[in-house]
C-alpha cells in the first residue's frame, strides 16, 4: 500500500513537473531577456535620450533651487560648511544643467521611462532583422562573418556561437 502511495506521488509529481516546466522556463527566460536588455542596451538609450532632451530643450525643463542645492551638496559635500560657495556653484548654468540630467534620469532611467529604451531596442532589432532579410543586408551580413572568420581569435569562437544561436 505504502510503496504505491509513492509512486503515485512521484508520477504525479513527474507529470506536474512534465506540464509545468515548459511555461516556467518561457517565464524566466523572458524575464531574463527583458533584465538583460534593460541593464545593457536600455540604460544607454535612455541617457541618450536624455542627453538629447536637455540639448534640444534645456530651458524648458523645470527644476528649482532646492533640486540644485540637492544635487550640489550630493556632488560636492564638502560645499555643506561654505554657503558662500555654496551660492557661488548654485549661480552656474552648467550645474543647472546638470541637475536636470539627474532629474530626468531619475525618471528616464531609473524610474518609469525606462521602458521607452526597452521598446526602442526591440524596434531596433525588428529594423536590423528587416534590413539583413534584404538582398543587400544578407551580403553585407555575409561580408562581415567573412571578416569575422578572418580575425584569429574570433574564428576559433564565433562558429560555435553561431551553432548555438541559429535556430531561424
Amino acid at each position: 500500500m505504502g510503496m504505491n502511495i509513492t509512486r503515485r506521488f512521484k508520477g504525479y509529481f513527474l507529470h506536474g513537473l512534465a506540464v509545468l516546466l515548459p511555461s516556467i522556463l518561457t517565464i524566466w527566460l523572458f524575464v531574463w531577456g527583458y533584465t538583460f536588455i534593460q541593464a545593457n542596451i536600455s540604460v544607454h538609450i535612455n541617457r541618450g535620450l536624455v542627453r538629447l532632451i536637455v540639448l534640444l530643450a534645456d530651458e524648458h525643463i523645470d527644476v528649482t533651487e532646492e533640486q540644485v542645492r540637492t544635487y550640489l551638496l550630493a556632488t560636492k559635500p564638502e560645499l555643506r560648511a561654505d554657503e558662500g560657495k555654496l551660492a557661488i556653484h548654485m549661480k552656474r548654468p552648467e550645474i543647472w544643467r546638470r541637475t536636470r540630467i539627474e532629474h530626468l534620469e531619475n525618471t528616464w532611467v531609473d524610474g518609469p521611462g525606462s521602458i521607452a529604451g526597452f521598446l526602442m531596442a526591440l524596434i531596433g532589432v525588428c529594423i536590423l532583422g528587416a534590413i539583413l532579410a534584404s538582398v543587400v543586408g544578407k551580403t553585407l551580413w555575409r561580408m562581415i562573418e567573412r571578416f569575422i572568420m578572418n580575425t584569429p581569435f574570433l574564428r576559433r569562437v564565433y562558429p560555435y556561437v553561431k551553432q548555438v544561436t541559429d535556430f531561424t
